[in-house]
């Protein structure tokens, strides 16, 4: 009889082409836990507080198939939409039919790890302040205020995920794949960047080390000031873009047909094969090779006759190849690209 009347109730609910569904709200208080973990649907809002507990708000119609629990120090946000009953299915499949409300409040000192399936996190005035941390964003996971001080951070994004966040740690490493975007603002000591796919991260700020790796199509861009550069990207559109990042001494081997901008003051080691990397500042050149490239300063283009290329004085680089090198390391100045 009930099973009959919750039919009739949603079948009413789904020709109106709106849900009407009443929501129910629990708060389970744990002992302690380091972690999150959120699939598909959920909204997670992070509070900062003395004590660990969660509060969901979940429509009544799919409460018996949401499952909020702990295990090994990670809290689990599960909802099991297979298992949902056809007659519920229908009250969420219409064209103008509302999201089921999944709606989570995490509150806890600090938090070290938080692992996102195509589900939404605030963590707006939420000061986080753990050893270290990890985020995992997959699908179209959306995480925004985000602001982390530790030793080391971790961000591992896919699909088409967005992140953003303000980062203070010793060593930054941000892996980015798929269509997915972060823009983030760190201070570190070692910043590591690896892109794939059409993925754009975008990052900017203080650090002593940067190390980017970019392949396919994607377009990391970084700025502010380091030390050190360390630059690989390959693939037939990548562009990377550090232009706006001030460095002292940087290292550029680009390969296929990706572009690199890239600003350096005293230093600039090129290896380009096919690929072309436009420089700034006034570096002395360390020229390994430039193989069916283009290397010049930023602002000027090849023209047709410049495209028939020249060289520097020849070298033997460390692995045997004729290379152009700039004679005892001294500040160089290419006014025509060079290509071969």
């Amino acid at each position: 009889m009930i099973r009959r009347l919750i039919s009739i109730v949603t079948l009413i609910i789904a020709i109106g082409g709106v849900s009407y569904a009443q929501t129910a709200t629990e708060t389970v208080d744990f002992g302690s836990f380091s972690g999150i973990s959120a699939s598909e649907g959920f909204s997670v809002r992070l509070v900062k507080a003395g004590s660990f507990s969660v509060t969901s708000e979940v429509d009544t119609l799919i409460r018996d198939y949401v499952e909020v629990y702990a295990n090994g120090g990670i809290v689990y946000l599960d909802y099991d939409r297979k298992g949902l009953p056809s007659e519920i299915k229908k009250v969420y499949r219409g064209r103008r039919s509302a999201d089921p409300v999944l709606k989570v409040t995490v509150s806890c000192p600090r938090i070290e790890s938080i692992n996102l399936s195509s589900a939404t996190l605030d963590a707006t005035s939420f000061e986080n302040d753990p050893r270290s941390f990890s985020l995992v964003a997959s699908g179209s996971s959306e995480v925004t205020g985000l602001d982390v001080k530790c030793n080391s951070a971790l961000f591992n994004l896919s699909g088409s995920s967005r992140v953003s966040a303000s980062v203070e740690a010793d060593e930054i490493d941000v892996s980015t794949s798929g269509s997915s975007k972060i823009g983030l603002s760190q201070m570190s000591k070692k910043l590591v960047v690896s892109s794939e796919g059409t993925s754009g991260p975008t990052i900017e700020g203080v650090c002593d080390e940067v190390e980017i790796e970019a392949s396919g199509s994607s377009k990391p861009s970084v700025s502010g000031t380091t030390e050190s550069l360390s630059i690989k990207s390959s693939g037939v559109s990548s562009k990377v873009q550090t232009g706006s990042l001030k460095a002292k001494s940087a290292s550029v081997t680009s390969t296929g047909g990706s572009s690199v901008h890239v600003n350096a003051s005293d230093a600039l080691r090129v290896d380009i094969t096919g690929a072309s990397v436009y420089f700034d500042g006034s570096p002395a050149l360390e020229i390994v090779r430039v193989s069916k490239g283009t290397l010049m300063p930023e602002g000027t283009s090849a023209t047709p006759t410049q495209r028939q290329g020249r060289r520097g004085k020849a070298s033997r680089n460390s692995s045997g190849d004729e290379g152009a090198k700039a004679e005892d390391n001294a500040p160089v100045t290419i006014t025509d690209p060079t290509t071969v």
